[in-house]
């Protein structure tokens, strides 16, 4: 690990100069340092901030300021319509899936930071996977687009159409009573900016980080398929000696992604649970009142959401240490197979102490553990928090 710290020291060292040299100029073929193509998700990065890249140009990093800081002033807005909400007599309910909602929004912010404050290691992440094309597939890019967008575009007509029904009563800000229309449009501007914290930025988080380690997945597998089809006279000390030093690249790669995304993951894993908790609450109570159909779709396509981007977290980031496990099983039975071969007799762990292979279980903060056994009990804990949740309102 020290030795890994050194190494990325050493490469932010060398970036940091590179861009001192550079006189922060901007390079309009920066996305050849990520790929041949600049592409949907890449281009994402660079406007949000979270590439080494995005700095250089001042036009991108005023857009980013301003995107920025309308976000915060949206979030700080919507933290004091919750605290306005004490002095009101409104259930009980409400007001603690209002407060649980607001946590969701706030977290969301705080990972955009934490993903800024890391961008150096994360271009290099990126730069580390250029060869291998991660975001250049076109089914990716589709993929990428409908789940970027699809969710929050239907969540919004939804929450256009359930908020039409504000119309036959008059609109307060914070505590006074304002034009109906003026007050509606507002409404709208601020639900599509806090559409854009949550779901979508939050769902960008989710489909970077399972894009990168659905690719480090892919690439351990292509190396146990590459180990199988070999015989066992290939199996030589040179090939054996080469597979040491593929999977030491891929443990540092795997070590980046940690250091990148191990606050990002746990805080986007809370939002997301408070969002299921409250999701979940609100369809409990509202079950059985079909004179609300609106809201009824707009809560549940939100718990589909939270609930889906926990789900696939857990599978894509919990594939990593199941595709490792078959590797050392692959790797077992070649060299069983090359002892046999070379008629000799005597236990395989020698030589697999030789090529030590990591486990990769990522971790978000070292408090939430991304594995695919924990699926039922993400499940079962959801359930109980919304049972708690409804049943003390």
């Amino acid at each position: 690990m020290k030795q890994l710290n050194y190494w990325i020291a050493s490469k932010d060292h060398h970036v940091r100069k590179k861009n001192l040299s550079a006189s922060m100029t901007f390079d309009p073929k920066w996305y050849l340092k990520y790929g041949t193509k600049q592409h949907f998700l890449l281009r994402i990065l660079y406007c949000t901030g979270l590439l080494v890249d995005s700095d250089k140009s001042s036009r991108n990093r005023i857009i980013f300021t301003v995107l920025f800081s309308i976000h915060l002033l949206v979030v700080a807005d919507y933290v004091m319509e919750v605290i306005l909400l004490i002095r009101s007599s409104i259930s009980d309910l409400f007001f603690k899936i209002t407060l649980i909602n607001s946590v969701s929004y706030i977290l969301s912010i705080v990972a955009w930071c934490e993903l800024r404050r890391k961008r150096r290691i994360l271009s290099l992440c990126l730069n580390m996977l250029r060869k291998t094309h991660v975001f250049s597939s076109r089914k990716v890019q589709i993929i990428s687009f409908l789940f970027f967008f699809s969710l929050s575009i239907s969540r919004l007509a939804l929450d256009f159409k359930r908020s039409t029904d504000v119309l036959k009563y008059p609109i307060k800000m914070y505590g006074f009573e304002i034009n109906t229309y003026v007050g509606i449009t507002m409404i709208y501007i601020k639900t599509i900016l806090l559409m854009f914290i949550n779901p979508t930025w939050i769902n960008f988080i989710i489909l970077l980080y399972c894009l990168l380690c659905g690719h480090v997945s892919k690439l351990i597998r292509l190396s146990r398929i590459h180990i199988e089809r070999s015989s066992p006279e290939e199996f030589t000390s040179s090939r054996q000696a080469g597979i040491a030093k593929n999977e030491a690249k891929l443990s540092s790669l795997v070590q980046l992604l940690q250091n990148v995304f191990s606050v990002p993951s746990f805080l986007i894993s809370v939002a997301l649970f408070c969002t299921c908790i409250t999701a979940l609450g609100m369809l409990i109570v509202l079950f059985g009142e079909f004179q609300r159909f609106a809201l009824q779709s707009l809560v549940a396509l939100m718990f589909v959401n939270s609930f889906g981007g926990l789900v696939i977290c857990l599978w894509t980031a919990g594939g990593l240490p199941v595709e490792v496990e078959k590797l050392k099983e692959t790797l077992r039975k070649k060299l069983q197979q090359k002892r046999l071969s070379e008629n000799l007799i005597g236990d395989t762990c020698g030589d697999m102490k030789s090529l030590k292979v990591s486990s990769f279980v990522l971790s978000g903060c070292n408090i939430v553990y991304f594995q695919r056994n924990s699926i039922l009990a993400l499940a079962g804990t959801i359930l109980t928090y919304t049972i708690l949740l409804v049943s003390r309102q």
